[in-house]
């Protein structure tokens, strides 16, 4: 099935849509606190509006300090208990090499396989509009000025989604071997990545770069050019640092020619 792409930014969009749904309908740990300290407002308010304080006996202000003061201890030991539980908690898991991957997970499900698929989209509209500004050499030269800029819209495009899709790879350099799997009941068991679909998606956003570079002569003044060879710089080391590991991955990321 081949998806437009309005309808691949749909789709992004929907994931984000459910991602910040799903955060939201979250329980905070912190809400127990401030449930308390309200409830304790409005305790205050009504026994100041309807309770004279400085008329009371001093026992009876004594009885009153000493309640309010132990709420509030209360209050703030139970903050102090939350705050140290989260940190201990994270503490253990980064000491016992246990964390979340389900963020890296889904930034690689929602955003580079977007990214990847957007930036295929756009090099199958450029060699659409490739063919179709063929056809037209014999049309007026106002019209073929309008099928050239479009091509290289779809030019820019792809490269600049392709710079992205890097940009998040590169970004999981440090957690290449917690996120990522050659083994598939790590896939199942703990929900990573196998790196056969990692493969597959630098597989085919080094193609789409390599096929838009060599066989376009439209933008090679363009910054986009320099920017893309920097990423691809990027890409390179990102794959050097981490074909050096236990998993069976293995890619090489040749560099745009510097012509």
């Amino acid at each position: 099935m081949k998806h437009t792409i309005n309808e691949w930014q749909d789709m992004g969009l929907k994931k984000d849509v459910e991602y910040i749904t799903k955060e939201l309908g979250k329980k905070n740990s912190h809400e127990k606190p401030l449930v308390i300290e309200l409830y304790i407002t409005i305790i205050t308010l009504v026994v100041d509006k309807f309770f004279d304080f400085y008329q009371a006996k001093e026992k009876t202000q004594l009885y009153i300090l000493c309640f309010l003061l132990a709420v509030a201890t209360g209050i703030l030991l139970y903050t102090l208990y939350v705050y140290l539980k989260d940190y201990w908690t994270t503490r253990s898991k980064i000491k016992s090499s246990v964390f979340n991957i389900k963020p890296y997970v889904n930034t690689f499900d929602n955003n580079i396989c977007y990214y990847a698929m957007t930036a295929n989209n756009f090099y199958e509209n450029y060699n659409s509009e490739k063919i179709n500004n063929t056809n037209k050499q014999s049309d007026l030269q106002p019209n073929n000025l309008i099928f050239l800029e479009k091509q290289k819209f779809y030019y820019i495009e792809t490269h600049y989604y392709i710079n992205k899709c890097i940009h998040e790879l590169s970004r999981m350099e440090n957690v290449f071997e917690n996120v990522f799997t050659d083994k598939a009941l790590d896939v199942t068991k703990y929900s990573k990545i196998h790196v056969s679909r990692l493969t597959n998606i630098l597989q085919l956003i080094h193609s789409i770069r390599f096929d838009i570079y060599k066989d376009s002569n439209i933008l090679k003044a363009s910054d986009i050019d320099e920017i893309s060879k920097e990423y691809d710089r990027i890409m390179k080391k990102f794959i050097v640092r981490t074909n050096n590991n236990k998993l069976k991955f293995n890619f090489e990321w040749k560099e745009l020619e510097n012509n």
